[in-house]
């Protein structure tokens, strides 16, 4: 029996029935509009493409890309009674993004060139708003996009920017500067918006999390992100921008680096193994010098006198040091690659010692040894230095449960123990003058920061001494 509105005797169900009538037929129309945009889209990857090829003047091309995947992804933030998203994905749209995004790169010889240039990064922020809308808890979206390639050319862009990276560093001779200096906002957004991608991809989505694996995303995320926020860089942030133009830029660096970590929690948490190397436990280590005095004390300009801001970098350096110190953790419990590069990251017979500073080993001793929160934090609200400063002790007694584990594996013991040398070799000498020093320094700190080095130093000589030396 067909329903009329005349048959309906109460005015409330009658209102919410044509409330209902009239919001399906608002969505439908949406809808319609929405393939009208995906059929806009896929109209323009011929003139892109060969826009990108040619040296000739292209932004009345980009500019409708941009235009076109900005409504398109504006209009998938939400969900209603019709699944859109669902309506979309089966289109030709996952492909027209990827020839979009792909057309939207520069061309060369070099890797690390293989970014949007600057006339080109608006559209390619869209096109990844995009993709990260569509795949957002939807798996048949996620599938479509997977098979058009576009997480993987997604994970290309950043492998790109992770060159470039690190080009940057080669090129000031050091990797104590800001690399990431060379990157303007719009290259921050489109990383920012790169790592959502991932992370709505990948997210309970055991195909895309294998396929990002393989292709080694967990490394290039973390190289990108240590260079892009290690934490505390702020601080040495250089004056000669506008204030206004820093505090954006730390901004976005802030952002990207949370869901950068994100994204490094939803691909690790897979049956799949990652392959770590030496270089990127490297940069997991990175961030820990910004707690070891001295610290870099005046406050810049920038956040002088904003202190909203302030508080939020702050936060992230404390946030920072958690994930850094949680990754620690969980990778020397889980993972014997890891346990072994810590030792050994040359992967030969040399014995790290107490001189080779970039040794992970000697680093994360360093940290327990001299690790302190850092002085300026005692010019903020005692309220926030308290949460603070009991995430740093958590932090530090992670790094602490990590040491110990890797000394408690039998094929370190040839290089943590020297038994031809009368003291027992580089780390055995560190772990006895820690619990000598004890009863002498520990008036200088607070109990609790040397109950950590005899703690440490404790369990690690028992470890070593089970296993017969």
């Amino acid at each position: 029996m067909w329903l009329f509105l005349s048959d309906v005797t109460d005015s409330h169900f009658r209102c919410a029935l044509l409330i209902d009538i009239a919001t399906l037929f608002s969505e439908s129309r949406m809808s319609e509009a929405l393939i009208n945009l995906v059929s806009a889209l896929a109209e323009l990857v011929p003139a892109a493409t060969q826009a990108a090829s040619t040296s000739s003047d292209s932004s009345e091309v980009w500019n409708s890309v941009a235009a076109a995947a900005r409504e398109l992804a504006n209009s998938l933030r939400s969900r209603g009674e019709i699944d859109n998203h669902e309506i979309v994905g089966k289109t030709d749209l996952p492909f027209t993004l990827t020839s979009l995004l792909q057309a939207s790169r520069a061309s060369g010889d070099n890797k690390s060139a293989h970014v949007p240039p600057s006339n080109r990064t608006s559209p390619a922020y869209e096109l990844l708003r995009v993709g990260a809308n569509l795949c957002l808890d939807h798996d048949a979206n996620r599938g479509h996009l997977l098979a058009a390639q576009y997480p993987q050319l997604v994970l290309e862009i950043l492998g790109s920017y992770q060159l470039r990276l690190s080009e940057s560093q080669q090129s000031q001779g050091s990797s104590d500067g800001d690399g990431a200096s060379i990157l303007s906002v719009d290259d921050l957004k489109i990383i920012k918006t790169a790592f959502g991608v991932l992370l709505n991809a990948s997210m309970e989505y055991r195909p895309v999390r294998s396929k990002l694996v393989s292709l080694q995303a967990p490394a290039i995320i973390l190289r990108l992100t240590s260079v892009i926020y290690p934490a505390g860089l702020w601080r040495k942030a250089s004056s000669g921008a506008p204030p206004e133009v820093l505090s954006d830029t730390w901004a976005w660096r802030a952002g990207l680096a949370e869901w950068s970590w994100r994204a490094l929690e939803v691909l690790k948490d897979h049956e799949d193994d990652i392959q770590w190397d030496p270089a990127a436990l490297l940069n997991l280590i990175n961030s820990l010098d910004a707690f070891i005095p001295p610290h870099h004390t005046p406050t810049p300009a920038f956040v002088a006198n904003n202190a909203i801001l302030r508080k939020i970098l702050i936060n992230h350096d404390v946030e920072t040091l958690q994930h850094i110190s949680v990754q620690i953790e969980s990778l020397t419990n889980d993972e014997e690659q890891v346990r072994a590069l810590l030792v050994n990251p040359a992967g030969n017979s040399s014995v790290p010692t107490g001189g080779d500073p970039n040794t992970p080993l000697v680093r994360l001793l360093g940290f327990v040894e001299r690790g302190a929160p850092p002085s300026y934090w005692n010019n903020e609200p005692e309220s926030e230095r308290t949460g603070w400063e009991r995430t740093f002790g958590y932090c530090k007694g992670a790094i602490i449960k990590g040491i110990v584990a890797v000394a408690d594996e039998d094929p370190h013991t040839g290089v943590l123990w020297g038994p031809s040398e009368a003291d027992g070799g580089w780390f055995v000498k560190r772990m006895i003058n820690w619990i000598k020093d004890y009863p002498v320094s520990v008036s200088a700190v607070t109990d609790d920061e040397r109950d950590d080095l005899v703690i440490c130093a404790t369990l690690c000589l028992a470890n070593l001494a089970r296993r017969g030396t």
